[in-house]
Formats: structure tokens, C-alpha cells, sequence
């Protein structure tokens, strides 16, 4: 499963996160949301997917590719 990150990022701006604040949100490390968002491929698990919308308040739908 593929994210879009650039959505996700935009997303971040929009919301004035910081990753770590994101990573509260998510009950994640910095490190751990950091390594996600510069994943070169997909494999992402529809965990993570729902952990990215959850704490950006959107539709997991939304971010997949």
C-alpha cells in the first residue's frame, strides 16, 4: 500500500504540526514518523494509514495512493 506523502505533508503545514508533534498524535516516535514520510516505497500497513489520518483528522481513503 502506497501513502501520499505529499497530501500528508501538506496536510502537516496546514495544520502547523511539527513531526513531533505529529508524533504524539500518532503515539509514535519522531524517528519512527520521520523514517514513514521519507519511505521511498510502499509497504505501508493500513495501521499506519489510520495512525496518518487519526492524528491529521482525515479519511484514510484519502491517503492512498
Amino acid at each position: 500500500m502506497n501513502l501520499n506523502i505529499p497530501k500528508i505533508e501538506k496536510e502537516i503545514n496546514r495544520l502547523g504540526l511539527t513531526h513531533t508533534s505529529l508524533a504524539k498524535l500518532m503515539n509514535k516516535s519522531r524517528t519512527t514518523v520521520v523514517t514513514l514520510l521519507h519511505k521511498k516505497k510502499g509497504g505501508f500497513t493500513l495501521k499506519t494509514v489510520e495512525n496518518f489520518a487519526r492524528a491529521l483528522e482525515l479519511d484514510p481513503k484519502d491517503l492512498i495512493l
